[in-house]
């Protein structure tokens, strides 16, 4: 049992090394978001931005989600709300 234990962390460890992409959207997921902002989902998050495409998210000031951020979370900026959010996607993809 102890085998099988050591061999499926090791796998684990090795998942989470390896470099990943992950959508934003899949990142700040509807769970995610309405648990930790004041918006219902993610839609609604980015409709609070008044943005329209990924190349306005892109070019958004992180000032600007800053605001956000601190304005209906509890986190002070976007950088501590993503930490939180890849935090929590780990958590649940590898079943931590």
């Amino acid at each position: 049992m102890k085998i099988e234990f050591d061999k499926q962390f090791e796998k684990t460890i090795d998942e989470i090394s390896k470099p990943q992409k992950v959508k934003l959207e899949e990142l700040l997921n509807d769970k995610f978001i309405s648990s930790n902002t004041d918006f219902k989902n993610f839609d609604d998050f980015i409709t609070n931005l008044n943005i329209s495409t990924v190349e306005d998210f892109q070019n958004l000031p992180e000032e600007k989600l800053d605001k956000l951020i601190k304005n209906h979370s509890s986190f002070d900026t976007w950088q501590d709300l993503l930490e939180q959010a890849s935090s929590e996607y780990l958590i649940s993809k590898f079943e931590l």
